[in-house]
């Protein structure tokens, strides 16, 4: 499944780390004539600063609650685990990159039928999906 998410996101940063707290929602695209993934996604989180440069890496964790839209419905809850750069870090104007991983502790279904060309119907179960994400941003 392929979704695209925009997102606000604001950080409260100290020296060593920064506690960030956004709100967004996810754009599905359709996959195999399957809808993806959409709705609504939080994140509260905080991350460690490994240097104090100004282009400074950092490791953080997690939570994020979530609401489904689309083929899968209901509401979720995932942890996540994210390294990222942060460039230009002395100046007010900033730009980071990160790679997040979340892991969904809650199991959605699908609220509709699947069914394939022919009229028949598609066996769908429960999932407990993982998610690999790349975000970037621009802070002032």
């Amino acid at each position: 499944m392929c979704s695209s998410d925009l997102q606000f996101d604001a950080r409260l940063e100290k020296p060593d780390y920064f506690l960030e707290l956004s709100a967004g929602f996810w754009l599905p695209s359709r996959t195999n004539s399957h809808d993806a993934l959409g709705g609504f996604v939080g994140q509260l989180g905080g991350s460690y600063y490994l240097s104090h440069t100004s282009v400074s890496p950092y490791i953080g964790l997690g939570i994020s609650p979530r609401a489904y839209l689309g083929e899968y419905q209901g509401a979720g809850l995932a942890i996540n685990a994210q390294v990222g750069v942060m460039f230009l870090r002395e100046s007010s104007t900033r730009l980071y990159a990160e790679l997040r991983v979340d892991q969904n502790l809650i199991q959605i279904k699908p609220e509709v039928d699947v069914y394939e060309s022919n009229g028949t119907q598609t066996s769908v179960h429960a999932v407990l999906p993982t998610e690999c994400s790349f975000a970037v941003g621009l802070g002032f």
